[in-house]
């Protein structure tokens, strides 16, 4: 039988166990997903945000990293259909901006359309590991965050 990793937790303790990674650019996407995967996270992308709101239905994630510049549907029209989509509304936690952009009208945007936090690009792994680790709802454990790197980083947002 195997033993737990002492450096990662149980995927099974994780608050946040499925993630949904939006971005139009697939190296971002991609990266992000195998860093999130590596530390025991479901992940699925979308390549814009009309897949999104389809994958989002189906796969009904905890937790939503999107771009904000999309074909189509833009992260923050996206936000606001998520947010009223029943089935997808019902099970999301956090919802997360991840832009190029990080002016303040950019974040007071992000904040109205529906996004709980906002990193800017190039985001900090630590941090959104952070941030996922850090959601806890009643009757699921508190797991420490999952770190990459040996010396602290900052969390940003």
């Amino acid at each position: 039988m195997d033993q737990p990793s002492l450096d990662r937790p149980d995927p099974a303790c994780l608050a946040v166990r499925r993630v949904l990674v939006v971005d139009d650019d697939p190296f971002s996407a991609q990266g992000l997903a195998l860093i999130l995967r590596h530390e025991g996270y479901e992940v699925q992308t979308a390549a814009d945000g009309e897949s999104a709101l389809v994958i989002a239905a189906a796969f009904e994630p905890d937790a939503i990293l999107s771009d904000l510049d999309l074909p189509g549907i833009n992260g923050h029209e996206l936000a606001r259909q998520v947010c009223r989509h029943p089935a997808i509304g019902s099970r999301l936690r956090i919802l997360v901006a991840v832009s190029g952009q990080s002016e303040a009208d950019v974040r007071q945007r992000s904040r109205e359309a529906g996004f709980d936090r906002h990193f800017a690009k190039p985001v900090d792994p630590d941090a959104i590991l952070a941030l996922l680790a850090s959601i806890v709802w009643e009757g699921e454990p508190a797991v420490p965050a999952p770190s990459l790197r040996t010396r602290p980083q900052s969390v940003s947002s």
